[in-house]
């Protein structure tokens, strides 16, 4: 009996040391850097501003030369934010904190990390 727990535990334990980083979930709320390519392929830099509303619904503000709001909330490591145009930015929530994002119906990119 012992010799099967010891064997389970030591296999779980290998398992575990397999898999990703694991995101804990965390106050996405504070001040990023932005780094991101237009659809066009121009590139874009700035700051935005992550404010948490309720629970893990956020407003988002950002500054790259013109100035834009939207929404989301946070669902396990992805945000949709509904910035006003016809597709949202979707970020995932990368181990390290950043915000990884597309956005144009994918035909854009954006990186925001933590200042």
């Amino acid at each position: 009996m012992f010799k099967k727990s010891l064997i389970a535990s030591i296999l779980l334990l290998s398992a575990l040391s397999l898999m990703p980083d694991v995101v804990v979930a965390r106050d996405l709320s504070g001040t990023y850097s932005v780094q991101g390519t237009n659809p066009d392929g121009s590139n874009y830099s700035g700051t935005c501003i992550i404010s948490r509303i309720s629970g893990e619904t956020y407003r988002f503000r950002w500054s790259v030369g013109n100035t834009y709001e939207g929404e989301g909330t946070l669902e396990g490591i992805r945000i949709s934010v509904d910035w006003g145009d016809s597709t949202p930015v979707i970020y995932t929530l990368l181990p390290d904190g950043s915000l990884d994002g597309l956005w144009a119906g994918g035909n854009a990119s954006e990186t925001l990390t933590p200042d």
